[in-house]
């Protein structure tokens, strides 16, 4: 290889996730071209055994990869690469899809379409534990015991939602608003709201010095108001929390709209006119 003869032993290391996703985009074009045939899973396996013979890996990252990178065509080729994947690793398909959740709901993973998660829950059996079971793997606990064992504060972190905000409104619309996988999720939703309540009140500044953390404040805000919306339950536990909000209108919304339409009272407080409950495609 002249790479290595050159001194560069990586080579296939730094370029492993990439030249997987191009083989697969040769396979399956984004243009087919005029007399392309969808390949069988034979194809694919061969050709993704020939890389594994150059020394490339199909690594989880890169399985991944191609769930997003080919979201808008799983319908049509998902479980043939499932099933590829699964013959290239010598693991079962139940296997490959565990991996398949476990790379979706990556914190450091983002998107904007539904299609890969809707393939990948649709697949796999008794999917609300296997989620809630991948959130707890990420760290994504409940964050009153955190509060609770920090004497009464929470890292800036927990200003922030750990997911896509395609992800909160899939499991929402999906599961529904008094699954467990939402109740948990409402969770991490609220206290991200009320620590970025608490971070605008004492470091006013902070939201004006990054065009970042105004873009994920934002998501954070749409996300807590569809749920809110939605109904979604909050355990009372999280009492203790809120009374530390500093923002009226987290507030006015969970005591005058969103407590209150639990308990059937008629109140007059309304969300901004632009929040909609999602819906799946």
């Amino acid at each position: 290889n002249v790479w290595k003869k050159s001194g560069y032993h990586e080579i296939i290391t730094d370029v492993n996730d990439p030249v997987m996703r191009g083989a697969l985009l040769i396979l399956y074009p984004p243009i087919p071209p005029e007399g392309w045939v969808e390949p069988g899973l034979d194809q694919v396996v061969e050709k993704l055994n020939s890389l594994k013979a150059l020394g490339f890996e199909l690594t989880n990252n890169a399985i991944g990869d191609a769930l997003i990178l080919f979201e808008r065509n799983l319908k049509d080729i998902g479980d043939t690469l499932i099933d590829a994947f699964a013959n290239v690793l010598r693991m079962t398909k139940e296997d490959i899809l565990s991996i398949c959740l476990r790379e979706l709901l990556d914190p450091e993973r983002t998107f904007e379409r539904e299609d890969s998660l809707e393939f990948v829950v649709n697949a796999i059996d008794t999917p609300e534990e296997k989620i809630l079971s991948t959130f707890k793997e990420y760290g994504i606990e409940n964050p009153i015991d955190v509060y609770l064992d920090n004497n009464g504060s929470l890292p800036q972190d927990y200003a922030f939602l750990k997911n896509s905000p395609i992800v909160y409104k899939y499991m929402l619309v999906k599961f529904g608003a008094r699954s467990r996988i939402t109740r948990f999720l409402m969770n991490e939703i609220t206290t991200a709201r009320i620590g970025e309540a608490k971070l605008r009140k004492f470091n006013p500044s902070l939201v004006l010095s990054s065009v970042t953390i105004a873009g994920l404040w934002n998501e954070l805000e749409d996300i807590f108001n569809i749920y809110c919306m939605a109904d979604v339950p909050l355990e009372l536990q999280f009492l203790p929390l809120i009374k530390t909000c500093s923002s009226d209108t987290v507030i006015k919304y969970l005591f005058e709209g969103y407590l209150t339409r639990l308990f059937g009272f008629e109140v007059e407080f309304q969300l901004p006119a632009t929040v909609q409950i999602p819906i799946l495609d």
